[in-house]
Parts: C-alpha cells; sequence; structure tokens
C-alpha cells in the first residue's frame, strides 16, 4: 500500500500552543527518525514494501482544528505552489511558509485537530482520493487532541 506517512503528530505538528490558544504549524524541532514516533516524529514516505524514508519532496498539508474532535474545520492549508519547499529545515520536515500561528477559537484547555498530507497534483484530499494517480501517496490522520494554554489574567496594579 502507498501511503505518506504522519507520526508523531501528537508533539510534532501541533504543538506549539500559545497562550492564546493559538497553534504553529511546524514541526522542525522534532527529532525522532522513526516512522512508529508517537512524539517529536516527522513526515515518512511509504512507497510499497520498502521501510518509509523521511520525505524530501514537496506534499500538500491541509490542518484540520477544533474545539471537538468531530466538528474540526480547515485552519490552514498548503497545497500546489503553497506547499513548495516544505522540506527546507531537512527530510521530513514541515514549516509553515506565513510563519503564523493560528488561534483556535474557544479552545481554553484543548483543542482537537487533523491532517491531510498527499503528494501530486490534486487540489485537496478528496480529490487526491478520487484522482488514485500512479505515484502519489497520501495520508489522513484520526482526530489528536493537544492541549492549550490558558491565557495570562491581566493584573491591576
Amino acid at each position: 500500500m502507498k501511503k505518506l506517512l504522519l507520526t508523531g503528530i501528537f508533539a510534532g505538528l501541533a504543538v506549539g500552543a500559545y497562550a492564546q490558544g493559538a497553534v504553529a504549524l511546524d514541526n522542525i524541532n522534532n527529532t525522532s527518525s522513526s516512522p512508529t514516533a508517537t512524539a517529536s516524529g516527522l513526515f515518512f514516505l511509504r512507497t510499497g514494501a520498502a521501510a518509509p524514508v523521511l520525505i524530501n519532496q514537496d506534499f500538500n498539508i491541509v490542518f484540520l482544528a477544533g474545539t471537538d474532535s468531530a466538528s474540526l474545520s480547515v485552519l490552514a492549508s498548503f497545497v500546489g505552489s503553497a506547499a513548495s519547499g516544505g522540506n527546507g529545515f531537512g527530510p521530513g520536515t514541515f514549516l509553515d511558509p506565513t510563519g503564523g500561528s493560528y488561534p483556535i477559537n474557544g479552545a481554553i484547555t484543548t483543542a482537537f485537530f487533523e491532517i491531510q498530507a498527499w503528494t501530486g497534483p490534486a487540489t485537496s484530499y478528496a480529490a487526491f482520493l478520487a484522482a488514485a494517480a500512479q505515484g502519489t501517496y497520501g495520508v489522513q490522520s484520526l482526530p489528536f487532541s493537544n492541549p492549550v494554554a490558558v491565557p495570562p489574567t491581566r493584573r491591576r496594579t
């Protein structure tokens, strides 16, 4: 089975939680080079029966988020030209080219995420699934949670 593997997402791409209930979308500080990592993982590509290898090509990625795992919406999408240069910090890495952080409205203690990633020219994960083009690979994670910090209280002087 051809697939792109998402590993360590729990403590990877959605780990940069800020005090305002926002996340940074990157995994450039992740250190595990294991395709079965459950923390600090990277992106891997499996092209058949061979062992997965760190992905070393551009890939499309969509991040979904929300306060309920059953009600996620698109947080950020990097598809086509917006996805180029994704391995700028080495194989298996992803860095948001906008450098931004994204608020998770309503998330006070926990937010939920899902990630769709695929190679090739498809403009959405649904289009990738429909095309099933030779030589393209993709995967969708299961929903997972990530804690967010409670905003600091403002002191009056």
